[in-house]
């Protein structure tokens, strides 16, 4: 007997089931106990299985709102400090830096407020700026608008903006820390100046939660050391699609390392410079100047046999030799230049001369006041030509060679401290002995000449080949204008015979004429 095609493709349909048709002696529980054993999971298990997949697919959700979040508070913190940064700015410049002005010495006033206030105006201006970028990323970021679809400049980029110049007066603010504390600290010890300034200080508080003149003048440097952290900390809190140039805003977290590392830098090579000028006595300024004491000294350091114990020594005595001789060239050169105006106005005043001795022959004759207009429009000839000569060689010469020669004069005092200090430390790594506290701080100061030295010595050379052509110019200058007026007044004495008095006569009457129409 058959089985009938319904039953057939029912057994088919189990036995892919597994299920076996051919025994049907498993009871009904036996057979849901083992279907139940065919599922991985039970009723519960899957309730807990689809409960696990909606948490993991929303818990980066509420991560990236808490990092939004985070992101937010980093922008409103960075906007909001830098608001108040530039107020206290302000407020400084209004109740001390312009009250000041008038009740102290002009260079003190100078020393302590001119750099502060170049600073509080550059600040001005790069927080008017980036405010706007930092409204416009808390609002993009408010309203989730996409990073491609924003336009306008970034954070990093515009700080990246501004870094070469907030780096270039902040640093030289942080090198005349040391002296802006002395003398406020002068001021407050003055019994003429302590009340006026516990009176600014009085009216500063309204305004700012500073307390007085220091505090003030200490926050731009605490600001600008600030600027690598607070970037740092929204590189880190954000991520890549979640502000604009997030790529860009990791280079200016770097380059405003980069920038505090130099002013820090600068300050100490400030410290070992100044501490080393404190080691030259006038005595040794005097020699260092006048006399080639510094090539003796070279001279004699590098035929000692100590001398391969100083690092680089080859490479610093060269350079020290180099601006020593630079220095030389430019004394020598402003000694030249003096000399030929000197002698330049002495040849050429005196033009006049004979001149007036024909004055004084024909005095008290009809012909003594027809000299008097020839010899004075020969003075005035030369008179004005040297005078031109002189403002012109002032001011395109001989100020730029005395600015170089005076920037050369610190640097060859401290070169001529470290070829002491040189000997010294070379003797005591020689011997093997300890090096003393003062010697300490010789390899920085080396390193210090290392890398000033060639840019000092740069700025040096290219000063002299410019007063060496602006003397070439205001030498061409004054023969052009001495052969233009005095060729045509000479070549009227060079056709005149001078024995026929008549002729000198008439000479005489046209040469009056002559300073009459040109007056």
């Amino acid at each position: 007997m058959s089985i009938p095609k319904m039953f057939q493709s029912r057994g088919k349909r189990i036995v892919s089931d597994t299920f076996p048709v051919t025994s049907f002696s498993c009871s009904l529980d036996e057979t849901f106990a083992a279907r139940r054993d065919s599922y991985p999971f039970g009723p519960e298990d899957s309730e807990t299985q689809s409960l696990a997949s909606i948490s993991v697919k929303t818990e980066p959700i509420l991560r990236s709102k808490d990092k939004q979040k985070t992101v937010l508070a980093v922008l409103l913190e960075f906007r909001d400090s830098e608001a108040a940064y530039v107020h206290d700015l302000h407020v400084a410049r209004r109740y001390y830096a312009e009250r000041l002005n008038g009740h102290v010495k002009k260079s003190e006033w100078k020393k302590v407020f001119q750099v502060f206030l170049e600073l509080c105006q550059q600040a001005t201006l790069f927080k008017s700026e980036i405010s706007k970028a930092f409204d416009e990323e808390i609002a993009n970021m408010t309203e989730e608008i996409q990073v491609s679809v924003r336009l306008k400049p970034s954070v990093a980029k515009i700080f990246l903006k501004w870094l070469p110049k907030l780096s270039s007066v902040y640093s030289r603010y942080c090198l005349d820390q040391d002296d802006i504390v002395k003398i406020v600290e002068k001021w407050s010890n003055s019994p003429s100046m302590s009340d006026y300034l516990q009176e600014c200080d009085s009216m500063a508080k309204i305004e700012s939660k500073s307390w007085n003149l220091d505090s003030f003048l200490v926050k731009p440097m605490q600001r600008f050391l600030k600027y690598p952290l607070l970037l740092n900390q929204l590189y880190k809190s954000a991520s890549l699609g979640m502000i604009q140039d997030y790529v860009l805003l990791g280079e200016a977290c770097h380059q405003s390392e980069l920038a505090s590392q130099r002013a820090n830098e600068m300050k100490r090579r400030r410290d070992i410079v100044v501490d080393a000028l404190k080691a030259v006595t006038d005595t040794q300024e005097i020699l260092v100047l006048s006399t080639d004491t510094v090539s003796k000294k070279l001279s004699k350091l590098k035929t000692s046999i100590n001398v391969f114990y100083i690092p680089e020594h080859e490479q610093i005595v060269s350079l020290i030799q180099d601006l020593f001789s630079s220095y030389s060239d430019l004394v020598a050169l402003r000694t030249s230049i003096c000399e030929w105006i000197k002698y330049s106005r002495m040849h050429y005043t005196h033009m006049h001369t004979f001149v007036d001795s024909y004055v004084h022959f024909c005095k008290e004759t009809p012909s003594m006041q027809k000299w008097i207009p020839v010899s004075l429009e020969l003075q005035n000839i030369a008179k004005g030509a040297i005078l031109c000569l002189i403002e012109q060689c002032q001011k395109d010469v001989l100020k730029p060679m005395s600015k170089a020669i005076h920037y050369c004069r610190n640097p060859l005092y401290i070169a001529d401290v470290w070829i002491r200090r040189a000997s010294a430390f070379s003797k005591r790594r020689h011997s093997g002995l300890t090096i003393e506290t003062d010697l300490e701080s010789f390899p920085l100061l080396s390193n210090c000449l290392l890398e000033e030295l060639p840019i000092l010595l740069s700025l040096t050379r290219s000063t002299t080949d410019e007063c060496i052509v602006a003397f070439s110019k205001s030498q061409a200058t004054f023969y052009a204008t001495v052969t233009k007026n005095l060729t045509p007044f000479v070549s009227s004495f060079s056709t005149v015979n001078f024995s026929n008095l008549k002729a000198i006569e008439n000479l005489m009457d046209q040469t009056v004429n002559n300073s009459t129409k040109s007056v």
